[in-house]
């Protein structure tokens, strides 16, 4: 009986967790490979020309990113180290705090630990989310980070791009929904409530709220959701693989061992098994006797 217990218990943990790590917003799953060093030069690259004007990486060194991605350092001497004089140095920048905040209305965050702060499929969609906002001070928001600070750094490479007219259209009745939907609930905790009538208004605003979301997620998932208001240098296609590039990147910088961890992890895991089998067999063997 206790047997099945502890595999209830355990059980229990594992939906737990998994609860857990699925709950928030739903992004797109992103997939990235840390054992690739071709897609994290080109990641690297991305960064140093086009992020690391405005956020630094203060807890990595050019020194070990050289290393780990098989770069000579004489590359990376001439090629990335805009800010810095010795190899040995972290990957600062030069742009004074008080001025970031001058020109931005915010200091420009340092970007060594946001891959694990903020997920890669949350980055992957911030760094593809920017559309066309002329309400916004520069001129852009972004679908992930509603009401960005920051401008569009890499408009060069993607282009401008726009909300579809059916996007618009879905998310206006996502939002009139979820206002309406608030409303049912107020009225919900009144006394003289007609609960019965509230309960279908309720259910009748849920459901359109997840119609709505499910309409927005296939719109994004079949690339409907923006469409271009002018090109830039590089294809849809390519664009989101060079973000690919530069989430792996971000994902290396936030845990440079991650890749080796892993792989030593599996090892791990065959001894464990590998142990337990040997102990149960000894445990038998030990109890048989008493038994």
């Amino acid at each position: 009986m206790k047997k099945y217990q502890y595999l209830v218990i355990v059980f229990s943990l594992i939906l737990c967790g998994t609860a857990y790590a699925n709950s928030g917003e739903h992004f797109e799953k992103v997939h990235i490979d840390m054992h690739n060093p071709v897609s994290l030069q080109k990641g690297a690259k991305i960064f140093v020309n086009y992020c690391m004007g405005c956020h630094s990486l203060k807890f990595v060194r050019y020194e070990r990113m050289a290393k780990d991605f098989k770069i000579p350092e004489q590359i990376v001497i001439h090629n990335m180290m805009f800010n810095s004089d010795k190899i040995g140095e972290t990957m600062k920048i030069n742009m004074p705090p008080k001025d970031a905040k001058k020109f931005f209305g915010t200091t420009p965050p340092d970007l060594s630990l946001i891959a694990r702060s903020k997920g890669i499929d949350y980055l992957y969609a911030y760094l593809t989310g920017f559309y066309k906002d002329d309400s916004r001070p520069f001129g852009v928001n972004n679908s992930a980070f509603n009401l960005v600070a920051m401008p569009d750094a890499l408009e060069s490479l993607q282009g401008l791009q726009k909300k579809t007219d059916e996007a618009l259209f879905q998310e206006k009745i996502l939002l009139d929904s979820e206002n309406e939907l608030n409303a049912i609930e107020a009225k919900m905790e009144q006394k003289d409530a007609n609960m019965a009538v509230l309960d279908k208004q309720q259910q009748q605003a849920e459901n359109a709220i997840h119609k709505a979301s499910s309409i927005i997620a296939q719109l994004k998932h079949d690339d409907k959701y923006f469409e271009l208001v002018h090109k830039g240098s590089m294809k849809p296609k390519e664009f989101k693989e060079a973000m690919v590039d530069l989430v792996n990147f971000l994902s290396y910088v936030a845990e440079p061992i991650k890749a080796k961890r892993i792989s030593m992890g599996v090892w791990v895991i065959l001894f464990l098994v590998v142990f337990f089998i040997l102990a149960y067999l000894l445990k038998q063997e030990y109890w048989k006797d008493v038994h």
